[in-house]
């Protein structure tokens, strides 16, 4: 399958490239072209107009929830509203304290990232 992304603001991960107009040319799963736009004798079986939108590269999620690891499902049995959780996390959890935030305890070197498929 062949797909064309026109009209796009692109922005590569190459050192010193600023996003630039233009438009990326895939087959399956291969990027063949990204750069300013050009005539192609090319048959697509999809051609999107971005309408100007910024196109980059996708990101890995790589961030964790480590603090709510050692309470994980610790107050399942309250009430289900964002006022009893919060109401929960000012008595009981600690976690809430403004302006500082919390040290980060020992259980979170244990906390791995969760890939964005699970």
């Amino acid at each position: 399958m062949t797909t064309r992304l026109y009209n796009a603001r692109i922005l590569t991960m190459a050192e010193g490239f600023e996003p630039f107009w233009g438009e990326i040319w895939i087959e399956n799963d291969k990027i063949l072209y990204a750069g300013p736009e050009k005539p192609s004798d090319m048959h697509w079986d999809v051609e999107r107009n971005i309408n100007g939108n910024l196109v980059l590269p996708g990101f890995k999620n790589a961030h964790t929830h480590s603090a709510m690891t050692f309470l994980r499902s610790y107050a399942d049995d309250l009430p289900q509203s964002a006022d009893a959780l919060l109401q929960w996390q000012f008595q009981y959890s600690g976690w809430c304290r403004v302006p500082e935030y919390p040290p980060i305890p020992w259980h979170g070197v244990s906390d791995c990232p969760e890939p964005a498929e699970w």
